[in-house]
């Protein structure tokens, strides 16, 4: 398991080019009636949608998606924000409104809609997690590992497309899960998109017996994964 990282690098699919492939029409559909009346008028669905996609694909906050759309205004309008982008907190109420089954099914949309276009091909699929520390007075918190040492809160675990690191599925657990745990629901989450996955790629945290087994013969997937001594 590894700390929180932001990516870079020359073969990794744009963001820019992700959110002009894709088609929002059915996808607002699904989230129609379920941001709200009360209080401000509801930001633009598409454009909260929009924004989640960088969130996901940067390994972000809501909080520090809030900082980045204040501080790159280009992305602000990409995601099709007029004037001051929304704060964290209007980030997370949207989520909680929508639920994480929407969230979930707009990212798998995503995703399909990649494949379906030639923008992705999901051949291999790279499983990880990640450290998302938290204040101390949060009760459903719990004390995690990290090679770096001990951190308190949670993990993101993901599967992405090792070769775009397009995220095709995550989970989140308390920090004290281990990352092994969460491998095979990953991994037949990612399977469930209309491709062939041949490699399910990861670091030593992920060298399982079982792991190995149960992907090559449910899936036929091979599993490339150090020793862990």
């Amino acid at each position: 398991m590894k700390k929180k990282t932001k990516s870079k690098g020359k073969g990794r699919l744009k963001l820019t080019a992700l959110v002009k492939l894709l088609d929002f029409t059915n996808i607002n559909l699904s989230v129609e009636g379920r941001t709200g009346k009360r209080g401000r008028p509801p930001r633009n669905p598409e454009a909260m949608l929009k924004a989640f996609i960088v969130l996901v694909f940067k390994g972000f906050s809501e909080r520090e998606l809030e900082t980045f759309l204040r501080n790159y205004p280009f992305w602000s309008r990409l995601c099709g924000f007029k004037g001051t982008p929304p704060c964290h907190a209007t980030f997370s109420n949207f989520k909680r409104r929508i639920g994480e089954d929407t969230l979930k099914k707009v990212q798998k949309d995503f995703v399909q809609q990649l494949i379906d276009a030639g923008a992705v091909k999901l051949v291999k699929v790279a499983v990880d997690s990640s450290a998302l520390s938290t204040v101390l007075k949060d009760t459903e918190a719990k004390w995690g590992c990290t090679k770096d040492g001990y951190f308190f809160g949670y993990k993101i675990h993901i599967a992405c497309c090792a070769d775009s690191e397009l995220p095709v599925a995550i989970s989140v657990t308390t920090g004290n899960v281990h990352d092994s745990t969460q491998c095979l629901q990953l991994m037949k989450e990612a399977r469930a998109y209309k491709t062939q996955i041949i490699y399910m790629i990861a670091d030593s945290a992920y060298d399982s017996i079982d792991i190995y087994e149960t992907l090559k013969e449910l899936y036929n997937i091979i599993s490339v994964v150090p020793y862990n001594p």
